[in-house]
């Protein structure tokens, strides 16, 4: 994992890879509430009352997958914005030789930090 024991977007989606691909569908029954994805594969709830709520959750995993997928690389290249604009604050000191922070670019390498 990355500084401060966080994922990354990238960590994130290295482990959202193992769901079944939909269509899934949740139907009910007298005998309960049950999934089918296109393989034709049912899985029966076992009566708990969040049991439906799973169900729908198993449902959804395609799209929260996708969704996830979009935002990860959404928030990747927003912080490339960030170190980007925090460089081309710096500016180069020919009296010192080196590049100088500015108090601007700091704040948004310190931002960047929090946020890995």
């Amino acid at each position: 994992m990355s500084e401060g024991n966080k994922e990354t977007p990238q960590e994130l989606l290295a482990r959202l890879t193992g769901f079944t691909p939909g269509p899934w569908n949740v139907q009910a029954s007298e005998y309960g509430n049950y999934v089918v994805c296109d393989r034709g594969y049912p899985a029966v709830t076992d009566g708990r009352p969040d049991g439906k709520a799973n169900l729908e959750l198993a449902a959804a995993a395609p799209d929260l997958h996708r969704i996830a997928t979009e935002q990860a690389a959404e928030i990747a290249r927003l912080r490339n914005l960030v170190s980007e604009m925090a460089d081309s604050l710096d500016y180069y000191s020919p009296l010192t030789g080196r590049t100088i922070e500015t108090p601007t670019s700091r704040t948004f390498r310190a931002a960047l930090k929090l946020t890995t």
